[in-house]
């Protein structure tokens, strides 16, 4: 027979790894941590779940999503187009690693520590990129939109905040943000398009 699959379990199974990686990390938390404070057997957990890595997905895609949301809504209500820009880029870089006590940094545990046999996918990072690609297409003039073909410019920004939340989880919040964001909004906005390689 096969085995009903309970919403109540699978919250209990989420709510548990939520708050324990909120708390401890993501490399600090293990499944039979999650197991304990959800109240549910190791093999409860896999008949949910293969790994911790997807534990941590199931958390974080949404997460992830209901904060690029925010920025979007965010932006729309700021009509200066470098003032778009910089709202965005200080949300990515200062906010978003910030956020529920650098909740992003588990994802960074979580990719550098997976192992062989764990499946990761670059589908989230490639869906965040084009969701962020459309911020910026919506926030620029008609002029500057040649240089975000490929989302290029949006890889750059995405790899930048994964280094901004390593440092904000090391180091606390980076001192040179706002320095580092008016310079890439001089960049964007006062430099003629580049061609994007091929």
């Amino acid at each position: 027979m096969a085995q009903v699959k309970k919403t109540s379990v699978r919250d209990a199974i989420l709510d548990s790894a939520t708050e324990l990686f909120t708390e401890r990390g993501y490399s600090n938390t293990t499944l039979a941590d999650i197991s304990r404070k959800a109240s549910v057997t190791m093999s409860n957990i896999y008949n949910y779940y293969d790994s911790k890595l997807d534990v941590l997905f199931a958390i974080y895609e949404p997460w992830l999503d209901e904060r690029i949301d925010f920025v979007a809504q965010e932006t729309e209500k700021i009509k200066e187009p470098k003032e778009k820009m910089r709202y965005l880029l200080k949300y990515l870089f200062s906010e978003l690693p910030a956020d529920t006590n650098c909740f992003a940094n588990n994802f960074m545990q979580a990719i550098v520590t997976r192992k062989s046999d764990e499946n990761y996918s670059r589908d989230l990072l490639l869906r965040s990129e084009e969701k962020i690609s459309e911020i910026i297409r919506n926030s620029i003039p008609e002029s500057l939109k040649e240089g975000l073909t490929d989302n290029i410019l949006i890889h750059f920004f995405f790899m930048a905040q994964d280094g901004f939340v390593i440092n904000y989880a090391l180091n606390g919040p980076s001192r040179r943000v706002d320095a580092i964001v008016d310079l890439l909004c001089k960049m964007i906005f006062n430099s003629e398009p580049v061609d994007t390689p091929s």
